[in-house]
């Protein structure tokens, strides 16, 4: 049913994105969100007892609040979905869905989407009360096995909202460590360095032998990327060689086991991109294609590679001077009044970043995924 599914959406934004149609949020809900509904959540929407559509949500002295659309089971609301146009920006728009659900005790799930992006949130921190972020994204042009098992999930065949907390605190917990790590790797804290550095150092722990051993811990930090992915021996003699000077340690390679993947190489169905390790070795945590292609475009922008009078001639399609008079639904800023559009499929995000990396003189082989 999901292989339906992925097909209608993927048709429908295909067509919406080739004739440069923005639809509105009825035409959202109707070619992408109902056979959402239907496919991914088991519910069918022509029957008001199992999806109720414009539900009554009305929360003390407001009256007239409606939620787009609830998912029942038994006669109750167990799943409450807020919809917006296809291409708008889901960030700060779980506000109604925390109203509704802070006022409906018996539901614990929302659902936030534009048809294309899932946004799945729970009370996890508090009862009744809507975590302010979600614990679950869904891009349905991007489905791998992982996010279809989760969204298994919800079906109404087998809804366990209990089972579906537990796992969301899981998940949710790990984003937040991979985010704590991501960010002492990038640029690690006194306290991280102390922990690592002071069994190691003999002496006084000064601001300069704290900020040495920042880049020692860079540094370790990439070796230890670069051997991730091999297995015991191998992973403990081609360490050796690489701290006694054989600079011949390889990246992480791409295995069928979920490790790391070289963008050159990557196809967008083959996995949901969780976190991003550029070529100097630093790293991102992302939640989609889109999210790859928008952190690698602000990297080399930081860098100062994009300007109007120098722009590449293979990158003029894409990174231009805005029209005013044709905005773009979704779009990043970057340097000397140039933006981008981001509002597109995974297969042209992985192509696009290619054809930035490679005009810059980069390798896209020297990028990975996971």
């Amino acid at each position: 049913m999901l292989a339906k599914l992925v097909d209608q959406v993927t048709k429908a934004i295909r067509h919406y994105e080739r004739h440069g149609i923005h639809p509105t949020e009825r035409e959202t809900i109707d070619k992408l969100v109902l056979p959402f509904i239907e496919h991914a959540l088991g519910a069918d929407f022509r029957d008001p007892a199992a999806v109720t559509a414009e539900f009554d949500a009305d929360i003390g002295r407001s009256k007239g609040e409606k939620v787009d659309y609830a998912i029942n089971r038994h006669g109750e609301p167990v799943i409450l979905i807020e919809c917006k146009a296809l291409g708008t920006p889901l960030e700060d728009k779980a506000v109604q869905l925390q109203r509704y659900i802070g006022a409906l005790p018996q539901v614990n799930l929302g659902i936030l989407t534009d048809g294309h992006h899932y946004r799945f949130y729970a009370d996890l921190d508090e009862p009744n009360i809507l975590d302010k972020e979600p614990f679950l994204h869904v891009d349905v042009l991007d489905m791998t096995s992982e996010s279809k098992e989760r969204l298994e999930l919800f079906h109404l065949d087998h809804l366990d909202v209990g089972k579906i907390k537990t796992a969301g605190r899981r998940w949710k917990t790990v984003v937040a460590l991979v985010r704590a790590l991501e960010s002492e790797w990038n640029e690690p804290s006194k306290e991280y360095v102390a922990h690592f550095a002071k069994p190691l150092h003999q002496g006084s722990f000064t601001d300069s032998i704290r900020r040495q051993y920042v880049g020692y811990l860079k540094e370790a930090h990439s070796l230890f990327l670069d051997n991730r992915t091999r297995s015991g021996d191998d992973m403990g003699s081609k360490s050796k060689g690489s701290i006694t000077g054989d600079n011949t340690s390889q990246k992480p390679n791409g295995t069928s086991q979920g490790d790391w993947y070289r963008l050159s190489e990557v196809e967008p169905r083959q996995l949901t991109p969780q976190l991003l390790q550029f070529a100097d070795g630093s790293t991102k945590v992302v939640d989609s294609w889109r999210g790859c292609f928008e952190a690698i475009v602000l990297k080399l922008d930081s860098e100062g590679h994009f300007q109007v009078d120098n722009m590449p001639k293979d990158l003029r399609q894409f990174i231009y001077v805005p029209n005013p008079n044709f905005p773009l639904k979704r779009s990043i800023h970057l340097s000397d009044g140039l933006e981008t559009n981001i509002f597109l499929s995974s297969n042209d995000c992985i192509k696009r970043v290619k054809r930035v990396l490679q005009a810059y003189g980069y390798d896209p082989a020297d990028v990975y995924v996971k």
